[in-house]
């Protein structure tokens, strides 16, 4: 992911020769991900490296796959051998640092820990802009963490019993009038959708509250008769 023509190529060569298929796109049988990354420093000076937050970075370690830099697939056509790949492991993304979420989420689903999302239901709106995952992705994101996809869309959902763990995963530039009549429209709280990809970035399950779209109590006034 993110790399750069040449890099493509090499990749290529070496699942050639080491007998291994490529997939152009994330699916359930991809066992590594490679990334184009950068060189950054822990605190105590040990050098590691970070990649871009992309898509299949996502899905990589929400999926608990291996995530490796572009220098795993060149030791390997050096060697003629698939080697170990922890030397090479991304220690997170450049939207947040050195997080160790690829390690973490690995080691977490290979010993059958609580996923990330478990405690929580969503719905989705009908579309996103294109800047922002697709609603098939933010499903798959979703579902993979553990969390409950609701039936229907935001849209066409109909208030009915309160769901406190339930939310509308929105675009996070979702004007507050529209999340009010979201939120009055199917009783689940609007939620940026940044929440999903923040949680999955730290691998950690974050406070929700800068994370929510509807800052206003909008709770019916009542009327009074004299």
């Amino acid at each position: 992911s993110g790399m750069e023509k040449r890099q493509i190529q090499m990749v290529k060569i070496v699942c050639r020769k080491l007998k291994a298929c490529i997939a152009r796109s994330y699916a359930p049988q991809v066992t590594h991900i490679v990334m184009a990354s950068n060189t950054a420093k822990r605190q105590d000076g040990r050098q590691c490296v970070l990649g871009k937050r992309t898509m299949k970075y996502m899905q990589g370690v929400i999926n608990g796959k291996w995530i490796v830099s572009f220098d795993w697939i060149e030791q390997c056509n050096k060697q003629w051998r698939w080697v170990p790949e922890e030397p090479y492991e991304l220690s997170g993304d450049m939207n947040h640092g050195i997080t160790d979420a690829p390690r973490r989420a690995r080691e977490s689903l290979r010993d059958c820990k609580p996923k990330l999302f478990r405690k929580f239901s969503f719905c989705f709106q009908d579309s996103y802009p294109d800047k922002y995952p697709s609603t098939a992705v933010l499903k798959h994101l979703v579902t993979m963490g553990g969390g409950k996809v609701l039936a229907g869309s935001a849209k066409h959902r109909r208030r009915g019993v309160s769901n406190s763990n339930g939310f509308v995963l929105c675009a996070p530039d979702l004007m507050l009038p529209d999340a009010n009549c979201i939120y009055q429209q199917c009783g689940l709280e609007p939620l940026s959708l940044m929440w999903v990809l923040d949680c999955i970035s730290l691998y950690r399950t974050m406070p929700m509250d800068t994370f929510k779209l509807r800052h206003v109590d909008i709770s019916p006034t009542p009327s009074l008769s004299t």
